[in-house]
């Protein structure tokens, strides 16, 4: 099985700086134009399935990509959704001062269990399939920790719009082709 794991096109909140988590953003004019080449990449690409964080700067990157690809399933799932911020949503990030304990900052081990739990589901489908996957910064980190079987802090952060993509084979770990991938960007 092969997952291609992509992160939303860049919003209007994180060009201002402000913590997004679970609030559904909306994509800058920069955004639509990343989500419209991250699907131009992938136009001839052999999909069987997309995913989208149900949080609607995912949506919007993933149904860009599903234009190119209008008769395959598409679904959104929470479990792919952003990390929660808890009362720091909506907050700008320079003037926030950060008190874990009170925050309701969702934890890293809760959002590996959600990974957990989504790559799980995605091992039911066919050997040979191509799941498109798009979500967010830190859950795909967390996604890609898990598949890797690495901690979550060896993970870079995902770039607006970058590309990774693993290939999951029965009885063998999985491997991953590319990691953070923009290339589609500078075209």
């Amino acid at each position: 099985m092969k997952i291609i794991l992509a992160r939303h096109g860049e919003t209007i909140e994180n060009k201002k700086r402000i913590w997004q988590g679970r609030l559904h953003g909306t994509l800058s004019e920069e955004g639509v134009i990343q989500a419209r080449k991250l699907a131009l990449r992938f136009s001839e690409e052999n999909l069987d399935y997309i995913y989208s964080s149900d949080l609607r700067r995912a949506l919007n990157t993933a149904k860009e990509i599903a234009k190119y690809h209008p008769n395959i399933p598409f679904y959104t799932n929470e479990k792919i959704r952003e990390a929660s911020f808890g009362n720091l949503e909506g907050e700008f990030i320079s003037e926030t001062n950060i008190n874990l304990e009170s925050s309701g900052i969702e934890s890293i081990e809760s959002m590996q269990k959600r990974a957990r739990s989504f790559i799980k589901m995605l091992k039911k489908y066919p050997e040979n399939s191509t799941i498109m996957v798009v979500g967010h910064g830190m859950i795909n980190r967390a996604i890609t920790s898990i598949l890797l079987d690495k901690s979550y802090k060896e993970i870079p952060h995902y770039y607006n719009a970058g590309v990774s993509i693993f290939e999951i084979k029965k009885k063998k770990n999985p491997v991953m082709y590319l990691f953070n991938c923009t290339e589609h960007l500078t075209v």
